[in-house]
């Protein structure tokens, strides 16, 4: 039987940056004619020519740069430390060992070659979980449909995915696999759903700001749920100023902003979006 889905709509102050977690995000009740099974974010219908003139992803700012500022870049072993690997990191490692041909591998085989060359005993659950998501990570399901990038976001960070049901996926595990997707597929764009998605999560989380780790049209949807211009625009300006230079210069800026942050809404959203770098 179709889904019977009934919209709950209210106003937001689109000056006020939202708490974690904010309780006046849309959402929409989903049923089976009988019963409510869950919620999903419902952002509305979004004009095919935007309102708002977001420029923040086009610009020429280099975040390839940025890269490993926050968090060292990762050297480990598979067999010293894998549940300490990020999905990227982890999909890399084995691509370079056996190239690609290990997406089409029975997990059977997959997990026995692995276990063998990499000298371990056993995989744990979670990681076991994550390498499997991350072989469908550049596939176009998870680009297209919202529930398979919901699962996958989960799985290949290790959380437990629980079929059929709606999971709280963290702004981080969404940065993560998107950085995956991106990586393994360049040329693939998000369908409209999934960016809806990834903006209402966003929203929710209080990340108002998404600059270049997600694409321009998920900062156009952003504000559509409420989010300040001005304080964006605030934010935007920051963070150019420190992706400005030579990377020991970008590396120092940040870290001095870092070591200065305060309570200000710029400054935690400027927070906020270096945590995703």
């Amino acid at each position: 039987m179709p889904a019977y889905v009934q919209p709950i709509t209210w106003g937001a102050d689109s000056n006020k940056v939202p708490i974690t977690p904010i309780t006046e995000v849309k959402e929409a009740l989903i049923g089976d004619g009988h019963q409510i099974i869950g919620t999903i974010p419902d952002i509305g219908p979004v004009e095919s020519a935007s309102v708002f003139d977001v420029s923040y992803y086009d610009e020429a700012i280099s975040l390839g740069e940025a890269k490993g500022i926050v968090s060292d870049i990762q050297s480990l072993d598979l067999e010293t430390s894998l549940d300490k690997l990020s999905p990227e990191f982890l999909y890399t490692t084995i691509k370079s060992k056996y190239g690609e041909s290990f997406i089409n591998w029975e997990p059977e085989t997959l997990k026995i070659v692995l276990m063998d060359d990499f000298s371990v005993e056993d995989i744990p659950d979670n990681v076991w979980e994550a390498i499997l998501a991350t072989r469908i990570a550049g596939e176009g399901i998870v680009w297209d449909d919202y529930t398979a990038f919901e699962k996958a976001a989960l799985a290949v960070s290790g959380s437990p995915v629980q079929p059929g049901v709606f999971q709280h996926v963290s702004v981080e595990e969404i940065t993560a696999l998107y950085k995956l997707m991106s990586s393994i597929s360049p040329e693939e764009e998000l369908a409209d759903e999934v960016a809806r998605y990834i903006a209402a999560r966003m929203h929710t989380d209080g990340y108002l700001y998404c600059g270049r780790v997600f694409p321009n049209s998920v900062q156009e949807y952003i504000f559509e749920l409420g989010a300040s211009k001005a304080l964006t625009d605030s934010v935007h300006g920051y963070i150019q100023s420190m992706l400005t230079g030579e990377p020991g210069e970008v590396k120092d800026k940040i870290r001095r902003k870092i070591e200065s942050l305060g309570t200000s809404e710029v400054d935690i959203q400027i927070a906020r979006y270096i945590s995703l770098l």
